[in-house]
C-alpha cells in the first residue's frame, strides 16, 4: 500500500532512475518471498512467534538506518533485509488464520487492517514529508512495525498434526501449477501498477491534493475488497470471486493506462486495488480449506512476494514503451490470470459446493 509513496522518495533523495526504483522494490519483495517461504516451513515450531518478533526488530532497524545511506548498493540491501523480515511477519500470520473458523473472512480482516493502515499511512505522509522532509517515511515504516508487534501475541501457532489433513491429493501438478501462475501474475499486475501509479500522476500533473485524494480513495476501496470476503465468507464457493476479481483487474489495468485525468487515474487504481483485496482472501481462505496443515497457503504466500519482486521491474521494462503500454500488457496478464484458476478449479472435485463452516 505505501510503496507509491518510497518510490518516489527513492527517485527524489537517491537520484534513482526509474528502472533501478523498480529493481529495489524487486529485491525488497524477493526477499518478502524467501522470508514468507522460509518460515513456512517452521511454522510448527515452538519459537515461531518468538522468530516473528526477531524479524519486526531487524525490520524496524533496517528501515531506520535508510535514514543515513545514500549508495544505490546500500539501498538495495536495506530493502532485501525489510523484504525478508517482513515475508516472516505474513507468513506468520497467514499460517494462524488457518486455525480460525472461517479463513477466508479472517484474511478479510487481516487485509481490512493493512489497508486501514496504509491508508493513514499514505494520507499523512505528505503532512510528515513537509515537517521532517521525505526521508520521514522510513521513520513513519518503523512505527508500523512496532505498533504491529503488540498485535503478534493474540497470532495463533499451527499445532503440528499427528495425521495429515490436507486434500491436496486430489491435485494433480498442472492443476496446482496453474493456481501458482494465477496468483503469481495476479500480483505482479497489481504492484507493479502500485508502485508506478504517482509517476503516472505526475505526468498528468496532478497537484499533492489531488494525489492524496487518490491514495486516501485507494485505501478506502481496499478496505472494502477486503470486507467482501468477511461479508459474503464462501457462500458462492471460491472460484467465481476469483475469476470476477481478476477479470476487473484486468479491466482496471487498462484503464489505468490509458487514462488522461486524474478522475481516470484514480478510479481505475482504486478498483484495482479493490478487485485484488477481493481476490486474494478467497485464494487464501481456499488454500486453507484444500490444506489445512498450512503448507499450500505457505507456498501461495511465498508466490506473493514473487509476484510482488516480479511486478516492479516489469512494470519498469514496460513503462519505457509508455503507460498505455503498460496498461495494455498488464490487462492481458490478468486476463490470463483468470483463465490459470479457470482451468485450476473447473475441473478438480474439492471446489465443487465449497462452504465455511459458518455457512453449514
Amino acid at each position: 500500500m505505501s510503496m507509491p509513496v518510497w518510490t518516489t522518495v527513492l527517485s527524489s533523495e537517491y537520484s534513482i532512475t526509474e528502472i533501478g526504483v523498480g529493481w529495489i522494490a524487486g529485491f525488497e519483495m524477493l526477499g518478502f518471498a524467501i522470508g514468507s517461504f522460509g518460515f513456512s516451513q517452521k511454522g510448527h515450531v515452538s519459537n515461531a512467534r518468538n522468530l516473528c518478533f526477531l524479524g519486526m526488530g531487524i525490520f524496524v532497524l533496517a528501515n531506520l538506518s535508510m535514514l543515513f545511506v545514500e549508495s544505490f548498493l546500500s539501498v538495495i540491501v536495506i530493502r532485501s533485509i525489510c523484504g525478508l523480515c517482513e515475508g516472516v511477519i505474513v507468513a506468520f500470520a497467514a499460517r494462524g488464520a488457518i486455525e480460525t473458523k472461517a479463513p477466508e473472512k479472517t484474511y478479510g480482516m487481516m487485509n481490512a487492517s493493512i489497508g486501514l493502515i496504509g491508508g493513514a499511512f499514505l494520507v499523512s505522509t505528505p503532512f510528515t514529508n513537509g515537517l521532517f522532509g521525505p526521508r520521514s517515511v522510513f521513520i513513519s515504516f518503523a512505527i508500523v512495525g512496532l505498533l504491529t508487534a503488540t498485535l503478534v501475541r493474540n497470532i495463533p501457532v499451527i499445532c503440528k498434526s499427528d495425521s495429515p489433513r490436507s486434500n491436496l491429493g486430489a491435485f494433480n501438478r498442472v492443476f496446482l501449477s496453474l493456481l501458482f501462475g494465477g496468483i503469481t501474475l495476479a500480483t505482479l499486475v497489481d504492484l507493479g501498477l502500485w508502485a508506478f501509479v504517482d509517476f503516472k500522476a505526475l505526468d498528468l500533473e496532478l497537484d499533492i491534493a489531488f494525489r492524496t485524494t487518490i491514495f486516501a480513495s485507494t485505501a478506502v476501496l481496499s478496505v472494502l475488497g477486503s470486507g467482501v470476503s468477511i461479508i459474503v465468507g464462501a457462500r458462492f464457493g471460491y472460484l467465481i470471486p476469483m475469476i470476477l476479481s481478476t477479470v476487473a483487474m484486468a479491466v482496471c489495468a487498462v484503464t489505468v493506462g490509458i487514462s488522461s485525468t486524474g478522475l481516470q487515474l484514480a478510479l481505475g487504481i482504486a478498483f484495482l486495488i479493490f478487485s485484488f483485496q477481493v481476490l486474494i482472501p478467497f485464494v487464501m481462505g481456499y488454500c486453507a480449506y484444500v490444506d489445512p496443515d498450512g503448507k499450500l497457503v505457505g507456498i501461495v504466500t511465498a508466490l506473493l512476494g514473487i509476484g510482488q519482486a516480479l511486478g516492479p521491474p516489469v512494470a519498469g521494462y514496460v513503462l519505457s514503451f509508455g503507460f498505455v503500454a503498460l496498461g495494455i500488457v498488464f490487462g492481458i496478464l490478468c486476463f490470463v490470470s483468470s483463465f490459470m484458476f479457470w482451468a485450476a478449479l473447473n475441473r478438480s472435485e474439492p471446489h465443487r459446493n465449497v462452504r465455511s463452516d459458518s455457512y453449514q
